[in-house]
């Protein structure tokens, strides 16, 4: 699933678009199913960052448990963070009469993961090794998270033409549903 270097490049001016919270961003990311499931490539690119925290979190993840149990549990925790939110979207995106737009918004959406993945990823990392006080680390985290679901606001505001409320209903929507999986992951494992 790779997509032309042209296309590669208008996601990228897409992105700089949504970073700058310009309402035409969405000239960059064409509808239609090709090019929405070529984003989900993005899912494989920032796996080796998603890697990363799991594999330096495990010591203490893990502590005297099976840590093959918690690899495996991650990694299907990020396989349904990636899918199960567009699965969502689909009937969602009917109810909002918005089911024309929903290819365009969701390869934003994925796109934008490139941004959410390289700033989160390094507070994360901090964080497991510890290396700034908790609280820094906290407030980081959490400005991190305000910004970034700022942006997802945007891009359901925009990209799905929704009104105001009914793009933070899915924003929080999406970022609860990450937060279940991820901790069914951690309980089962």
């Amino acid at each position: 699933m790779t997509g032309s270097a042209a296309e590669m490049g208008h996601a990228l001016s897409g992105i700089k678009a949504v970073l700058r919270f310009d309402a035409t961003a969405f000239r960059y990311f064409p509808g239609g199913l090709g090019p929405c499931l070529r984003s989900f490539q993005v899912g494989l690119w920032v796996l080796p960052l998603q890697a990363l925290v799991v594999w330096l979190d495990l010591p203490e993840a893990v502590g005297q448990g099976d840590p093959t149990r918690y690899i495996g549990f991650q990694a299907l925790a990020y396989l349904l963070s990636w899918l199960l939110y567009p699965l969502l979207l689909v009937p969602l995106s009917a109810h909002f009469h918005r089911h024309d737009r929903l290819t365009a918004y969701l390869s934003a959406f994925n796109w934008f993961q490139l941004v959410e993945f390289a700033v989160m990823t390094p507070i994360m990392v901090l964080g497991t090794l510890k290396l700034l006080p908790m609280e820094v680390d906290l407030v980081m985290w959490l400005t991190a998270t305000a910004v970034l679901l700022a942006y997802e606001w945007f891009l359901l505001r925009r990209g799905l033409e929704l009104e105001p409320l009914s793009a933070s209903s899915m924003v929080l929507m999406n970022f609860l549903l990450n937060l279940l999986i991820y901790r069914a992951a951690e309980v089962l494992a």
